[in-house]
């Protein structure tokens, strides 16, 4: 541990700089390309009726868990080789707020915005 941050102490004895991510960019950059909305392509047929609907799909997590497993890429494979990454981070370990990316909370904070009286 290092301060209040996950540490790779190995990539530190090697003078590697890296990239710092905020705690509240954090979920954006985890949950972001998982929770968006995409539009379904000529590709995705209706299974009934074997026609290309006009329709998109999103994934939403609507609890938070106890244990949150993160893995992170370790490998690029930007040429024939894969390409080990060694790029710095910085992993929030206390103050990580999924408020964000839980369905419950973001339709109850929309729902505020619009003047509705929501229970808390």
């Amino acid at each position: 541990m290092y301060g209040q941050h996950w540490y790779d102490s190995a990539l530190r004895s090697l003078g590697r700089t890296g990239l710092s991510v905020m705690v509240t960019s954090f979920t954006a950059r985890l949950f972001g390309g998982v929770t968006k909305e995409e539009r379904l392509s000529a590709n995705d047929l209706c299974l009934r009726c074997k026609k290309h609907p006009q329709a998109t799909k999103q994934f939403d997590l609507w609890s938070a868990p106890d244990v949150l497993v993160v893995h992170l890429k370790r490998f690029g494979s930007s040429r024939a080789l894969p390409d080990k990454i060694d790029v710095f981070i910085y992993f929030p370990v206390t103050g990580l707020d999924l408020g964000d990316v839980v369905g419950e909370r973001r339709v109850a904070r929309d729902l505020k915005a619009k003047g509705v009286d929501v229970e808390a």
